[in-house]
Order: C-alpha cells, then structure tokens, then sequence
C-alpha cells in the first residue's frame, strides 16, 4: 500500500489543481450576464491615465463624440451565450451580435463576425467590471469600464 502513497498523492493534487481552475471560471461566468453600461468617468480617467496628452489635445468636437460614443455604450452578455453590443454615434445608431464565454486561460471572449477578441476582466465591487483587450492597443481606448444595470 505505500508503493500506491505517492501516485495517490498526486492524482489527489492534480484533482484539487483541477476543481480550483474550473471554480476560478465558474465565478465570472455567473456574474457577467446582465446589460453592462458604460462608466464614463471610469474610462475617462483610462484615457486620461493611458494617453492624457494626445486626449487633452483633440479638439472639443472630437471629444464630444468620443464621449457620446463611450456614454451610449452597453453590452449585453445572455447567460445562454448571446452577446449584443449598443452604441450611437452622431445620429447613428450601431449595434453588434455574437456571442461570449470564458475560456481555459480564464479570459472573457466575444465571438464576431469580424473575429474574436479575447479580454482580461477585473470585477471591481458587485456591479463594476473593466474589460482589457489582449491585443495591441490602438488609439485611446486601452479599458473598457462598465457598471451593471441592476433594473434588468
């Protein structure tokens, strides 16, 4: 029976290792669905954190827009896998479907016509979630701030 120990002991750990990472998946993936709407005070300060700057140099025109843009954002993430997102700009209205889950890296992905696109996710309180793409960034859009619309 002691020749047995030590596999024992490591088939016991790999099972523990195991159910940590699935629970670590788990609690995300419960507390995304909802409609998330933007928090612009929170991507503000991104911006202003990330490239103050190149911000503070736009002209008022262009950062109105940028600030509409931003303001009118919201995703919604179906607990079934669905995923819209919602935005105006200017006078258009836009919108994008497809669909999100966690993947193994724990990683939140949105599944597009135009591709996937993979984000860190960091929970700040119960209703505050900031998305952080795992790609190059472009332009002054580094984090994605949202508050959870709690009257869904």
């Amino acid at each position: 029976m002691k020749q047995y120990l030590p596999f024992l002991l490591v088939l016991c750990l790999f099972y523990l290792n195991t159910a940590k990472g699935q629970s670590a998946n788990e609690l995300p993936a419960k507390l995304i669905p909802g409609m998330w709407e933007t928090d612009l005070v929170g991507m503000k300060n991104a911006i202003k954190r990330m490239d103050k700057s190149n911000y503070e140099s736009l002209p008022k025109q262009v950062k109105e827009r940028i600030e509409q843009s931003i303001s009118t954002r919201v995703f919604v993430f179906s607990e079934e896998g669905d995923f819209e997102a919602r935005w105006q700009l200017g006078d258009r209205k836009n919108s994008v479907k497809g669909n999100w889950g966690i993947n193994a890296k724990g990683k939140l992905f949105l599944e597009l016509a135009s591709g996937i696109s993979e984000y860190r996710m960091n929970f700040t309180g119960n209703n505050k979630l900031v998305l952080i793409p795992e790609r190059d960034q472009i332009g002054l859009i580094h984090e994605l701030h949202f508050i959870k619309n709690k009257k869904e």
